[in-house]
């Protein structure tokens, strides 16, 4: 599916590359802008994978599920227009606060004092806190198709690498079960439509779909933790160009 995804993109930027009217050449040159939008992040499975604490852990108990509410998307970016692609880099920050946990392995109710063992419990759990966050740095290349002088759509993708980080997530309010991040490789893809508001400034609208793999973090139990993260964003922004 992945793949599918990139290549329908690749298609479709060749497609816009080839298709994009004389008059784009106008818009060449550099520009810088800012984007903001909500954030909706599919069920964030995490499995417990063999470390020291946990050698081999029992398949059956050993997954945990993490749904969370809709939450802020923001980004900058800065690149240059070449007429029918843009090139750009971004920095964008996403934030989704825990809403509801479901697990087949044990996490931590309440710390004892040691060497007496935590209390844990498995379920659902509803009473949690908080949140995971998503930032990364990303290179995209982006077709654009002018519809008018004044209306343009647009297409891409982007590669890069993305901080993930689990921050004082809990199901209950006397212990936390995940704080801690990893980096990996992310990929993004997206659409959407720009219009001009005079000679250098512009305001636009875009769906993102992000997604990155292979996040490994270590729980309040010192246990392996592997999952990935993604996330559906709508965005507007403005941009300045120069």
């Amino acid at each position: 599916m992945k793949f599918t995804r990139i290549s329908i993109s690749a298609a479709a930027l060749a497609g816009l590359a080839l298709a994009g009217p004389a008059h784009a050449e106008d818009r060449v040159g550099g520009y810088v802008g800012i984007e903001a939008g909500v954030s909706m992040a599919p069920t964030e499975r995490y499995t417990i994978l063999p470390n020291s604490t946990v050698p081999s852990p029992n398949p059956a108990a050993n997954s945990v599920s993490i749904k969370s509410k809709t939450g802020l998307d923001i980004a900058f970016i800065g690149g240059y227009d070449f007429g029918p692609i843009r090139a750009e880099v971004e920095l964008s920050r996403r934030s989704n606060k825990v809403g509801r946990i479901d697990s087949t392995a044990a996490l931590p109710t309440r710390f004892n004092t040691p060497p007496a063992l935590p209390t844990t419990a498995t379920g659902a759990f509803t009473a949690t806190t908080g949140s995971i966050r998503t930032r990364a740095a990303m290179f995209n290349l982006i077709g654009d198709l002018p519809v008018t002088d004044s209306f343009e759509l647009f297409a891409g993708g982007g590669i890069g690498i993305a901080d993930v980080r689990g921050r004082s997530v809990s199901v209950s309010p006397t212990a936390t079960f995940l704080n801690d991040t990893d980096k990996g490789f992310a990929w993004q893809l997206m659409s959407g439509a720009r219009v001009p508001l005079g000679e250098n400034v512009e305001i636009s609208v875009k769906y993102k779909y992000f997604h990155t793999a292979g996040v490994h973090q270590v729980d309040t139990m010192n246990r392996l933790l592997e999952s990935s993260r993604s996330s559906h964003s709508v965005l507007g922004g403005v941009a300045l160009r120069f």
